[in-house]
């Protein structure tokens, strides 16, 4: 409770980030496609840098369909500049951060933060959880909680949500990305003079305190 700022938790409401039922769902296409995913995959870090960059925006924003290629999904174009300064301004809010951690302290870490693993998915269950496999890793996805519980994009086959228990020998990569928010910050909303100082200044004009108001 009260883990955030009145004003922060009012702006995702504004903006589109809650759902009817409360919880916040952001767009994985919209980092999917920032992070320059190929055919091939991606790495650990590019989606971790993504977010840190370019911020997370509502997922109906950007959405999805059953029936879209490959290609459809992960165009570039589809990316408005809407969609690019609502991002950058949850990143002004929420200053998401990421390190990169090794398998040896993911039972530690696990009881605070959330990491982004890579391991084979998926082996079938047994009595209800994912046993290790000896097989090659060939995906990404969040563990979150000891030992161990994964959330995946991908629907659970026993009881069909997000949600995954994985056996507590489960063979990951040997590191990991912790990610955490390491500041939350109220942003005043500028009036019309200082978002015009502030324009002028980013587009390389000399404004210095000499250039006053005019009432």
């Amino acid at each position: 409770m009260n883990k955030f700022s009145e004003t922060n938790i009012k702006w995702l409401q504004d903006n589109g980030y809650v759902t009817e039922e409360g919880r916040v769902d952001f767009s994985d296409r919209f980092i999917a496609i920032l992070s320059k995913t190929s055919r091939r995959g991606n790495s650990l870090k590019a989606p971790c840098h993504a977010i840190h960059e370019h911020g997370l925006i509502p997922k109906p924003m950007l959405p999805a369909s059953k029936d879209m290629t490959w290609d459809e999904y992960h165009d570039p174009k589809c990316i408005t500049s809407k969609m690019k300064r609502l991002g950058k301004e949850f990143a002004k809010r929420f200053n998401i951060n990421y390190e990169k951690v090794y398998e040896s302290d993911f039972p530690l870490l696990l009881k605070k933060d959330i990491l982004d693993v890579g391991g084979y998915a998926w082996p079938n269950p047994i009595n209800g959880e994912y046993p290790r496999v000896d097989y090659r890793p060939n995906h990404a996805f969040i563990i979150y909680k000891p030992q161990y519980f994964a959330f995946d994009n991908y629907i659970d086959s026993v009881d069909g949500d997000f949600i995954k228990k994985l056996a507590p020998d489960y063979d990951f990569l040997d590191y990991a990305y912790r990610i955490y928010i390491s500041k939350e910050r109220q942003v005043i909303k500028e009036d019309w003079f200082t978002q015009l100082i502030r324009m002028l200044r980013e587009a390389g004009y000399k404004v210095g305190s000499k250039f006053k108001k005019l009432c």
